[in-house]
C-alpha cells in the first residue's frame, strides 16, 4: 500500500452524526474564517463553502475510521467512551513499547523515508546534508522565554523585521505562512496513519499494535475536533500535554530534525512535521516560517489533510513534492485559490511548477555529479 492509496482508503457517507463537533467549532464552520476565505477558493454553490466541503469530507473520514478501529457505530459512541479507549490504548502501546524502542524509532525513519514524496530527503539524509535525531520519549519543546527587561525574543524581533520588509505586503507574507502552515499540519496528520503499512512488521512485535494505533490516531483527531475555538492553553498545559516535538536545529548549514514522541505514530507524525518545516525554511533568513498560534494550529489541522491531500493527488510525480510544496507555499494566493478549485486552468498551473520541478530536480542531480566528479578527480 502507498501513501496515495492510504489516503483515498476510506470512503464516506455524509450524513454521519455531528455530535463529536464543538458547537463552536459548528459555528467557526458554518460562518467561514478570514483568512481562510483569501486561501480557499470560491464554490459556485452558494450554499456550501470551500471551507464546509473539506471539513465534512475530512469528518466523515474521522468517523469511519473511529468505527472501523472501535468495532462501534458512531451513535453508540461518545466522548468519554473515547477518550477512556484512547488512554487505555495509549497505556498498553507504551508498555509495548518499551521492549522494542530502537527497533520501531528505526522503523519510523525507514518508513517516512520510504515514501516516494521524500525521496529528496532520503537523498539529502544519505549525503548528510541533513541529520536525524529520533527518540520515543517525552516532548522537548524549546519555548522561548521573554523576560520584562531583556525585551522582545529573537523570534519577536525576525518577525518585526519580516514585518517591516513586507509592509507593503504584510497581509500576503502572512498569507503564505498560514498556507504552510496548513499544508505542514496536514501532510503531517495523514502521515500518523502510516503504520497501516507496515502491518505485518508491527504484529510480528506484537499483533494488538495496528489496532491500537489506529485506535490512538483517531481518537487524537477526534480532540482537534471537539476543542473549542478561542480557547486560551498555558504554556506549561502545553508542555504537559504534548504528545511529541520536533525542531529543526542548525549547525553551520547542516540541520538536524530532532523528534521527540511518546509513542510510535507520534513518533512518525513529528518526523513528517520535522521535515515539513525543514522544506519550508525561510532561504534569506534560514528561519522555519512562523508558526501558528495554538488557535490556528487546531484549526489547520482539520483542514490541512484534505487540502494537502487534493494537492498531492493533482501532482504526476510524487518525487518532486518537496520542490513543488515549497514553489506553492511561495505563490500568489491567487495562484493557490486556482489550483485548490481543480479548474482546468488550476491544473495547467500546478503542472508548470511541477515541470519547473522537475527541471530544477535534473540540474541539481547535474551539478552534484559534476561535482563529485572533480572531488574524486582532484
Amino acid at each position: 500500500m502507498n501513501i496515495e492509496q492510504l489516503i483515498d482508503e476510506m470512503s464516506f457517507e455524509p450524513g454521519k452524526t455531528g455530535k463529536f463537533i464543538h458547537g463552536s467549532r459548528k459555528n467557526w464552520i458554518e460562518k467561514g474564517d478570514p483568512d481562510f476565505s483569501k486561501i480557499f477558493p470560491d464554490l459556485s454553490n452558494n450554499e456550501q463553502s470551500y471551507l464546509e466541503y473539506i471539513t465534512s469530507a475530512a469528518y466523515q473520514k474521522m468517523v469511519e475510521r473511529l468505527e472501523y478501529y472501535l468495532g462501534e457505530d458512531a451513535e453508540n459512541l461518545n466522548l468519554p467512551s473515547i477518550v477512556g479507549c484512547f488512554l487505555q490504548s495509549l497505556s498498553v502501546i507504551q508498555d509495548v513499547e518499551k521492549k522494542h524502542t530502537e527497533t520501531l524509532e528505526r522503523i519510523a525513519l525507514q518508513l517516512v523515508l520510504s515514501l516516494d514524496e521524500f525521496e529528496m530527503v532520503k537523498d539529502a539524509y544519505e549525503s548528510e546534508q541533513v541529520l536525524f535525531d529520533i527518540a520515543l520519549g517525552e516532548a522537548e519543546l524549546d519555548v522561548p522565554e521573554v523576560e520584562p527587561e531583556e525585551g522582545l525574543s529573537d523570534a519577536e524581533e525576525l518577525n518585526l523585521s519580516l514585518a517591516e520588509e513586507f509592509k507593503n505586503a504584510s497581509d500576503e507574507a502572512r498569507l503564505q505562512r498560514r498556507f504552510a502552515n496548513i499544508l505542514i499540519q496536514g501532510g503531517s496528520m495523514l502521515k500518523m496513519y502510516l503504520f497501516k503499512m507496515i502491518n505485518k512488521e508491527l504484529q510480528e512485535l506484537d499483533e494488538r499494535l495496528p489496532t491500537l494505533y489506529g485506535i490512538l490516531a483517531t481518537a487524537a483527531q477526534v480532540g482537534y475536533w471537539n476543542f473549542p475555538k478561542n480557547y486560551s492553553i498555558s504554556k506549561e498545559h502545553a508542555q504537559a500535554s504534548a504528545g511529541g516535538s520536533e525542531q529543526a536545529v542548525p549547525t553551520n548549514d547542516i540541520y538536524t530534525i530532532k523528534v521527540r514522541a511518546t509513542c510510535f505514530p507520534y513518533l512518525v507524525y513529528e518526523l513528517a512535521k520535522g521535515i515539513y518545516e525543514w522544506i519550508s525554511l525561510n532561504e534569506e533568513h534560514k528561519q522555519v516560517l512562523a508558526k501558528d498560534s495554538f488557535d490556528d494550529e487546531v484549526d489547520d489541522t482539520i483542514v490541512g489533510p484534505e487540502v494537502f491531500s487534493s494537492i498531492q493527488k493533482m501532482v504526476k510525480n510524487q518525487k518532486l513534492f518537496p520542490l513543488i510544496q515549497k514553489k506553492l507555499v511561495a505563490s500568489p494566493r491567487s495562484t493557490v485559490k486556482e489550483i485548490l478549485s481543480n479548474s482546468d486552468r488550476g491544473k495547467q498551473i500546478l503542472k508548470s511548477i511541477e515541470q519547473e520541478a522537475a527541471d530544477e530536480w535534473e540540474e541539481y542531480k547535474r551539478q552534484r555529479d559534476e561535482d563529485e566528479y572533480e572531488s574524486e578527480e582532484g
